[in-house]
């Protein structure tokens, strides 16, 4: 998440970011060879979620980077109220359940 938040904002990512993304992708590539059936087919089977997980992860910040702007369309969101009861006023169709009845 930390590569994503960069590329959204022009960087590339931190090298420890990067690092532990490889070194993780790594280990569960050979955790998943190392269990699996001693066949080929068996090992190529037991590959490929780390593979497929690290392709998607590629797909997905290409996207990013394509982005005019390099941001992803955020949008603003309005500021949570600290009174929940003025929330469940302000949205008469939500049914309002005492707070002794959920426990």
């Amino acid at each position: 998440m930390s590569i994503l938040l960069a590329n959204r904002y022009g960087s590339r990512g931190g090298v420890l970011a990067r690092t532990l993304l490889v070194v993780g992708s790594l280990a569960s590539l050979g955790a998943n060879v190392a269990i699996a059936e001693p066949s080929l087919i068996g090992r190529i089977v037991a590959a490929w979620p780390s593979l497929a997980l690290i392709g998607s992860y590629e797909l997905l910040m290409s996207q990013v980077r394509r982005l005019p702007g390099g941001r992803a369309g955020a949008q603003e969101l309005p500021a949570p109220n600290p009174d929940p009861a003025a929330d469940a006023e302000a949205d008469p169709d939500v049914p309002r359940v005492p707070w002794s009845r959920l426990g």
